[in-house]
């Protein structure tokens, strides 16, 4: 009930106002789950689990399929950004990589490009990398090691060895230093183009036949497995102070893989087809996964979880505020709505007036832009593009002359299906030009009231609240001449 208190004329503004959704959902719930990731030489499997050995996942090749046409996996190796699996298949000589759920299996280097035995894989996501060692590249007890982009192009070879087999491979991407583990009792580093070789660790030091290494460099370790003597070993990365962690109950080390936040190494076992971790310094050696095995060998970790998230609102859609450029990952999880599109990114904004804008999609992957009505990813769309300038420029450009002020959504994506990959979308115009002459927004938005009764009235943009961020309202304004209820 309103009471006015004093008996003289006033004026009083009544504000109706309701919520309106924002450009960007509720958040959904994406967190993933730690995994451990690993292959399986025998059974020829890439499977995954908790990091407490639960939960046990086939990944590659799918449950219903027959392995013998996969090969054998050996190492393996996470690109958490792009969410892709890389792993090396000793059957085949082959790099390969998969979404994380095991589809759209590529071959990125074979055989062809002069890998023969290849052992060890690494990458640089920040500068779109893919090392790896190969042992008799070209003739027996000849080593090497090489790398490409990520989708295996451009191979450089960067080292060549006679007498060696190089397996472990690990990087140190802020030094620029690379580091490899050779079964015949070495360890080395390089710069990252292969130049300044440094021997870190050589027979004479008793490091064993080392067959992985991992980086701990905030404390300035190397970790590896000794294959030939049972154990598992670090020293810092100099090569100086060599222990030995775990000297017992061990049948065939194989791969390593570090938690530095937790301060456990995690490592496969062939010879007693385990997967086991430990305490840094050794101690509380855990059994993990110990049937069900076969000969375990690659290892790799996810910690964050990054493979397993349930992509939500945000992870792909974003609000834009105003001009400017940001960029974007394209990876499995976010979806173009279009059949035959690839993966995709959403960003929305709103256009309080009329205004010209210029949207523009950058990337070294052939693009596809399209302009959609409203804040939905499934709405209308009123705009697309392909290429800027046909069989010159892939990339994509969308103008909107005139755009009427309301809520859009950019949906940027690619022209194939399963390419991942990095790009930039620039955008202009979301400040603004003049509107073209209309109702003064008082006519639209306030409304006299002479007398009791109802009226009827359409929340929407245009007509803002005073008193509540984020919400349409109308204006009802009446005079009172005495005390009233």
């Amino acid at each position: 009930m309103l009471r006015i208190s004093k008996a003289l004329a006033f004026l009083v503004v009544l504000v109706l106002i309701v919520s309106f959704p924002s450009a960007i959902s509720a958040q959904a719930d994406s967190g993933g789950t730690s995994k451990i990731y690993w292959t399986d030489l025998e059974s020829g499997k890439i499977q995954r689990a908790n990091l407490d050995g639960s939960n046990v996942e086939d990944l590659i090749p799918p449950v219903s399929s027959s392995s013998e046409s996969f090969g054998s996996p050996n190492v393996i190796a996470l690109d958490l950004t792009a969410g892709k699996i890389y792993w090396v298949d000793r059957k085949t000589n082959k790099i390969q990589r998969a979404n994380p759920d095991g589809s759209q299996i590529e071959d990125l280097v074979t055989g062809v490009a002069g890998v023969r035995k290849p052992n060890g894989l690494a990458l640089d996501v920040s500068a779109g990398k893919l090392y790896w060692t190969n042992a008799f590249a070209q003739r027996q007890f000849q080593g090497s090691i090489q790398r490409s982009n990520l989708d295996g192009s451009q191979i450089e070879d960067l080292l060549a060895f006679d007498e060696a087999f190089p397996r472990g491979l690990a990087l140190d991407t802020d030094a620029g230093k690379m580091y490899w583990a050779d079964v015949y009792g070495k360890i080395q580093r390089a710069n990252l183009d292969g130049s300044q070789v440094e021997l870190l660790a050589s027979p004479a030091t008793r490091i064993g036949r080392s067959s992985s290494i991992a980086l701990d460099v905030d404390a300035g370790k190397m970790y590896w497995t000794d294959s030939g003597g049972d154990t598992i070993r670090r020293a810092n990365l100099d090569g100086s102070d060599v222990e030995t962690l775990v000297a017992s109950g061990l049948g065939h080390p194989k791969r390593i893989a570090l938690d530095v936040d937790a301060g456990k190494m995690y490592w496969t076992d062939s010879g007693t087809a385990k997967i086991q971790r430990a305490n840094f310094d050794g101690s509380e050696v855990e059994d993990l996964i110990s049937t069900g095995l076969v000969a375990p060998h690659g290892i790799a970790l996810d910690l964050a979880g990054k493979l397993t998230q349930r992509p939500g609102t945000d992870d792909c859609e974003v609000p834009l505020t105003g001009d400017g450029t940001v960029s974007g990952t394209w990876a499995a999880g976010c979806e173009s709505e279009v059949s035959g599109r690839g993966h995709a990114r959403y960003y929305s904004f709103t256009l309080d007036q009329q205004s010209d804008v210029t949207i523009t999609l950058e990337s070294s992957i052939d693009t596809f832009l399209y302009l959609r009505d409203g804040d939905s990813r499934s709405g209308a769309y009123l705009y697309s593009n392909d290429d800027i300038e046909t069989g010159v420029n892939s990339n994509s450009r969308i103008q909107a002359q005139g755009l009427p002020r309301g809520t859009y959504t950019i949906e940027a994506t690619t022209y194939a299906q399963g390419q991942t990959g990095n790009f930039t979308l620039t955008v202009s115009g979301l400040g603004g030009t003049a509107p073209p002459p209309g109702p003064e927004p008082s006519d639209e938005c306030e409304a006299p009231l002479t007398g009791d009764g109802t009226v009827s009235g359409t929340w929407s943009a245009g007509c803002e609240s005073e008193g509540r961020t984020g919400s349409y309202a109308r204006y009802y304004t009446f005079t009172v001449e005495q005390e009233t209820d």
